[in-house]
C-alpha cells in the first residue's frame, strides 16, 4: 500500500505518495499556508488536496494506509498536538493528528519535521545504507534527528536530540548554528548586515567575510557533531536545511573540527553528507510515520 507523507512548513505545505519502497510516486503538491488563518481551514484544505492527488495519480482510498506528517514543533506527540509554535500561529495549541484523522477518515501520525527529515534519509536518501542515522536542519533553526534501524528514536517526551538550546559559549547552539548564526558571524567582521542569501552570494563572489562567516560556521557545526559522533557512533551524520546548500563553504573547517574530537574509531567511520533529497526527505520520512499494511 501507499502512504501519503505531508511536510508543513511555516509558507507552504508540500504533499505526495510514497510507495513501500520508500520512492514518492506521484507529483509533489504544494501550497501556501497564508490564506489560511485557522487549523481547521487548513485541515480542510489538506485534506481536499490529498483527496485530489490520490485520484489524479490513479490510487483509491483503499490503496492508502494512511498520512504521516511533519509539523513545526513543539509537538505533544502521545496527542499529536501542535504545542506553540512561533511560526505557524494557526496551529498553536490545535490537535492536528485527530483533526486530519476526523477529516479524512484515514489512520494519521504527526511528529517533527527534523525528524521526519532524518527519517526520509534514512529511508530513501543519503543514509539509507546506515543503522545509526543522526539528521539535521541547518536553516532559521537547528533542527536534530536519530534514526535507529530505520526507526525513529523520540526520546521519553518527544525531544530527543533537541540540542538547540545547548550552552554553547556565551549562549546556546542555535545561536551559532543557524542563519543569525551565520549572519552575526559575518557582521562581526564586515560591520555590514546581510541575511543568509545574500551572504551566499557574497561568498560565491569570493567577498572574504562571507567566506570566513562560514568558515566559523563550520567550525561550531563540527563541535556540535563531534558531540552527537562520540555520544552515539552513528554510522551517518546527514545535513539538510538552506544552509546546507552553501556546503562546500563550511565542509572543510566542520572536518577539521571533528578530526580534533572525535574518537578515533568513530572518525574513520563516520560519514558526513549533505541531503540530495531537498522537500522529498520530509515527505518521504512523514509517509515513513505510517506503517504499510
Amino acid at each position: 500500500m501507499v502512504r501519503i507523507g505531508v511536510d508543513v512548513g511555516g509558507t507552504k505545505i508540500a504533499l505526495g505518495i510514497v510507495d513501500e519502497s520508500n520512492k514518492i510516486v506521484s507529483e509533489i503538491v504544494r501550497y501556501p499556508v497564508k490564506p489560511y488563518k485557522n487549523g481547521d481551514a487548513l485541515v480542510e484544505k489538506l485534506v481536499e488536496e490529498t483527496e485530489t492527488l490520490v485520484s489524479t495519480a490513479g490510487y483509491s482510498k483503499q490503496d492508502v494506509a494512511g498520512i504521516g506528517i511533519g509539523s513545526p514543533g513543539p509537538l505533544d506527540l502521545d496527542t499529536g498536538t501542535v504545542l506553540n509554535t512561533p511560526n505557524m500561529p494557526m496551529l498553536v495549541n490545535y490537535g492536528l493528528r485527530d483533526s486530519v484523522k476526523q477529516a479524512s477518515n484515514y489512520t494519521v501520525e504527526v511528529n517533527n519535521d527534523a525528524n521526519c527529515f532524518v527519517l526520509g534519509e534514512a529511508l530513501g536518501g543519503q543514509a539509507q545504507k546506515g543503522r545509526f542515522v543522526v539528521g539535521v536542519t541547518l536553516g532559521t533553526g537547528y533542527g536534530c534527528g536519530l534514526v535507529f534501524d530505520k526507526d525513529l528514536y523520540v526520546g521519553a517526551t518527544g525531544t530527543a536530540a533537541e540540542i538547540a538550546r545547548v550552552p554553547y559559549l556565551d549562549s546556546m547552539l542555535e545561536e551559532y548554528i543557524s542563519g543569525r548564526g551565520l549572519s552575526r558571524a559575518y557582521t562581526e567582521r564586515s560591520g555590514d548586515t546581510a541575511d543568509g542569501k545574500a551572504i551566499s552570494r557574497l561568498a560565491k563572489n569570493g567577498n572574504k567575510h562571507a567566506l570566513a562567516a562560514f568558515e566559523e560556521f563550520g567550525t561550531h557545526l563540527g563541535r556540535s557533531f563531534s558531540m552527537f559522533a562520540n555520544l552515539l557512533d552513528p554510522d551517518y551524520i546527514v545535513a539538510g536545511g538552506s544552509i546546507a546548500n552553501d556546503w562546500d563553504f563550511f565542509i572543510k573547517s566542520l572536518r577539521n573540527t571533528m578530526d580534533k574530537y572525535v574518537n578515533p574509531s568513530s572518525k574513520k567511520h563516520i560519514k558526513i553528507v549533505r541531503s540530495q533529497l531537498g522537500e522529498s526527505a520530509a515527505i518521504i520520512g512523514a509517509a515513513g510515520l505510517i506503517t504499510p499494511s
